[in-house]
């Protein structure tokens, strides 16, 4: 803030302003804008300007647009005009016509200043630029003072222009490095306004100049005047636009909800500075703006319109929503996790329990078939789950060798079930086996079914199609040479626009109203995962294929050893660290039952003394089972790490609701000996454990 003990310093900035050419004779010697377009009526009988008159002149309209004050002053030195901005210099509205302009500043030397200039731009009809420190009310500012020559008929007046560059004045204080940017800034700016003012088109070019569209429209919403930024926004041309009404590019919601807008502002007499709506550009494309309204007055005061500032915000909206998009999805996510590790718990009591019962001796038939039912339900909610964790984390698959037409024919299945679509199947008997992670192929595959399913609302014939290829590497730039099983799924659906066919699998792209844009985008990361590719092809009106080619197995599924039915009895000494005391409980019983000796710990801390002190005691444990995730506590990552310092020998066994955590697809590395993932069953259990023990 300037002081009132600073120099008053008001000069022409002979820098920022080029002198006109000193030629003989009065037409050419002076700079005197004639405003011929300014009718007679336009002055009132004393001699004085008629301000309603003058507000509806283009005089008028671009002073009122101007962001900077804005008076036209008469020989008496008294304001005739003034623009919005002018009546609210000091940030308070006052009626400023009719009195001296040099009031308006109370510094004494620099109202005698103003009255010296405008005594001078009279007289030799020259425009004049100044700089000084302004007193406006209780207001003190920089200010920089553009003086005009105005001449109608034989009436004259003088245009004042008042631009605040009391920020830019402080900047200048600030650095001598800042200071020779902005006088560069301010002689350039003064050089390019000298420039528009000489301008044949001067007042349009002001309104072309911002970055924003600007626009007028009529009483019933057609457009009567718009600068070229308008016409991008829109995607018309200027004689197209003409006279178009704003509801021509809008839907019927969002032009009601303009109309709203529009009819407030009439009614309140109040503009509207942030109105945002949507609009369809001429190309079809969708683009979200931010307008202001305010009121247009004719001669006589009454509405004739609106006018206001219309701005492209569709970029700014689309960084707003995927933000507010990615934090939903990665608390959903978080949730979805804890969501599957807490079901994996409960799944494992049901799935042991249902072990165990099946084990009961001279059980009838129609009970252990109901039990084998169970069981085959609690697999189905275990690949929930493995959905659940795949959106929600992600992670390295648990790969396991398979037969891809058995998996294919139970996801597709399981996946139309319920619906008007049936799946036609085309699986040779000589298909290669594959090393996959079974969850996370059987979700692409069940996403793939239900796209398809949506593609065919009437109902129809989805063919599946499963092949053995093989791939060169003058064929692939996307896959390394080697054998392939190709996997084809084919609807009879609508099918893709081209216009977006290579957009499906980026993520958060979607054509449902409904949809979250994932599917895609979490089948194409999953086959990427597993050394695969995934490709479309579509054609409207006949349908859609998508091909997913996955990297055969070197194992034949012939020679794959299948596992033997029920439990493997055993001997030694087990710990097992779990969180769950139902499990706890649950799966001592079933190790006692097979013939272990079985101490339970709650969380790492309880199983590492327990480890120690039988350690100590010369009766060590054979084995021991770590639930990877403890809730407040040490978890079985930590606890590995720290048995392996005393015992590294160890043979440990990790167990987690979560299967996608990169210690459950490389338990190796982290020190355990085998891996067992939630929920799982009485044999599944013995098999691993006895596995371990001898030697793994």
């Amino acid at each position: 803030m300037m002081t009132d003990n600073e120099p008053r310093d008001f000069r022409p900035l002979e820098e920022s302003v080029e002198s006109p050419p000193n030629i003989q004779g009065t037409n050419t010697r002076t700079e005197t804008i004639d405003l011929e377009s300014l009718p007679v009526e336009a002055l009132t009988p004393s001699g004085s300007f008629d301000l309603r008159a003058v507000e509806t002149t283009s005089l008028g309209k671009l002073l009122q647009a101007l962001p900077i004050p804005a008076f036209l002053v008469d020989r008496r030195l008294n304001i005739i005009f003034a623009n919005h901005a002018g009546r609210n210099i000091d940030g308070e509205p006052k009626k400023v016509q009719g009195s001296p302009f040099p009031s308006l500043f109370g510094n004494t030397f620099v109202v005698k200043m103003i009255q010296s200039v405008l005594e001078k731009v009279f007289s030799s009809r020259k425009p004049e630029v100044h700089a000084a420190v302004l007193q406006i009310g209780n207001s003190q500012l920089w200010g920089r003072m553009h003086f005009r020559s105005l001449r109608l008929k034989e009436y004259r007046s003088v245009l004042v222009l008042v631009e605040d560059l009391t920020l830019e004045k402080k900047q200048l204080l600030l650095t001598q490095k800042h200071q020779e940017e902005l006088k560069k800034e301010i002689i350039d700016r003064t050089r390019t306004e000298e420039e528009l003012r000489k301008s044949e088109e001067k007042y349009r070019t002001i309104i072309e100049t911002i970055q924003d569209g600007y626009y007028e429209v009529d009483m019933a919403g057609n457009l009567t005047f718009f600068n070229d930024v308008m016409c991008e926004i829109t995607g018309y041309l200027g004689p197209e636009l003409k006279s178009m009404s704003y509801r021509e590019f809008m839907d019927e919601e969002n032009a009601s909800k303009t109309s709203e807008a529009f009819n407030r502002v009439l009614r309140t007499e109040k503009p509207n500075k942030a109105f945002d709506h949507d609009i369809t550009r001429k190309d079809g494309t969708k683009r979200n703006l931010t307008i202001s309204i305010s009121l247009i007055r004719d001669s006589l005061g009454q509405p004739s319109g609106f006018r206001g500032i219309c701005r492209d915000i569709t970029e700014r909206k689309r960084a707003e929503e995927q933000l507010l998009r990615i934090e939903k999805l990665e608390s959903l996510g978080v949730l979805a996790g804890g969501i599957a590790h807490d079901f994996n718990n409960i799944l494992t009591s049901i799935l042991g329990n249902i072990s165990l019962a099946k084990m009961a001796p001279k059980l009838p038939d129609t009970i252990c078939g109901r039990l084998g039912e169970a069981e085959k339900a609690v697999a189905r909610a275990r690949d929930l789950t493995q959905q659940l964790l795949t959106f929600s984390r992600g992670g390295a698959p648990i790969k396991r060798t398979v037969s891809i037409g058995e998996l294919v024919k139970d996801c597709c299945e399981f996946a139309a079930r319920g619906s008007n679509v049936r799946c036609e199947f085309s699986v040779p008997d000589d298909i290669h086996a594959l090393e996959v992670d079974v969850g996370q192929i059987g979700q692409v595959i069940s996403n793939l079914i239900i796209n398809a399913d949506h593609a065919m609302p009437e109902g129809g014939v989805i063919h599946v199609r499963v092949e053995n290829v093989a791939v060169t590497e003058e064929e692939s730039l996307s896959l390394t040479s080697g054998r392939y099983v190709k996997l084809s799924i084919q609807d009879q659906g609508v099918g893709i626009p081209a216009k977006i066919l290579s957009k499906i699998f980026d993520p958060y792209f979607t054509t449902k109203q409904k949809g979250s844009g994932l599917g895609l985008a979490t089948a194409h990361s999953i086959v990427k995962s597993h050394g695969g590719l995934i490709t479309v092809e579509s054609e409207m009106g006949v349908g859609t294929t998508f091909h997913i080619c996955l990297p055969a197995s070197e194992k034949a599924i012939g020679q794959q050893k299948k596992p033997d039915k029920g439990v493997v009895p055993g001997e030694g000494k087990i710990l097992l660290m779990d969180d769950e005391e139902p499990l706890r409980h649950l799966v001592r019983e079933m190790l006692s039952m097979w013939g272990y000796d079985v101490d339970v710990a709650k969380d790492g801390e309880e199983a590492f003394d327990l480890y120690c002190s039988a350690k100590d005691s010369g009766s060590p444990y054979t084995a021991v089972i770590l639930d990877l995730t403890v809730p407040g506590g040490m978890g079985g990552r930590e606890t590995i790490r720290r048995l392996t310092k005393i015992d590294p020998g160890i043979k440990a066994i990790v167990s987690s609701g979560y299967s996608n955590d990169p210690v459950m697809s490389n338990y190796k590395s982290y020190g355990f000996s085998g891996v067992v993932g939630k929920p799982y069953s009485a044999e599944e259990l013995s098999r691993i454990l006895d596995f371990v023990i001898k030697g793994a």
